[in-house]
């Protein structure tokens, strides 16, 4: 079972520590477009984005991507088709809480989808969109995760 943490010992926790988290990438089958997310909170809020959130303790890094992708946009995808890929840090000025930058640890999957899915946005989101993976405008911590990710793929990783 899952354990809230309480908003002031979190905001402790995110003034002094790296926070480790799980993001998912998610691509379309010819892996030529990203699906990305508007954030409507901090950090990276107003930015497109990949799908994550913090690891909870006793979880896995796969379950925190399935409950994050799930949570987040209503999918719910097989443990195997989700392609770990690495860990980038993630700086950022700002986080959930006022006046406090936070560090992210990142781990992220990788995944395909065949088709074009029914997303139903959480309340972290405005809308999502698929991009150009060469797009220039993506945040630049995206544009690490998508090169990787097709590192990864070109290099005997189907999906």
């Amino acid at each position: 079972m899952i354990k809230k943490i309480d908003s002031d010992l979190y905001k402790k926790i995110v003034e002094n520590i790296p926070i480790p988290c799980v993001d998912v990438m998610v691509f379309d089958k010819n892996l030529e477009k990203t699906l990305l997310f508007l954030r409507k909170n901090h950090p990276a809020k107003g930015e497109n984005f990949s799908i994550g959130g913090r690891l909870h303790k006793g979880e896995t890094l796969i379950e925190c991507a399935q409950r994050n992708l799930e949570k987040e946009t209503g999918l719910k995808i097989k443990k195997n088709k989700f392609f770990y890929v690495g860990v980038i840090n993630e700086i950022f000025e700002n986080s959930m809480f006022e006046g406090v930058s936070t560090h992210n640890l990142v781990h992220y999957f990788a995944l395909k989808l065949n088709c074009n899915p029914f997303i139903s946005l959480d309340n972290q989101h405005s809308k999502f969109e698929w991009f150009i993976i060469h797009d220039e405008t993506l945040h630049s911590y995206i544009k690490e995760k998508i090169n990787k990710s097709l590192e990864y793929f070109k290099n005997g990783k189907k999906g």
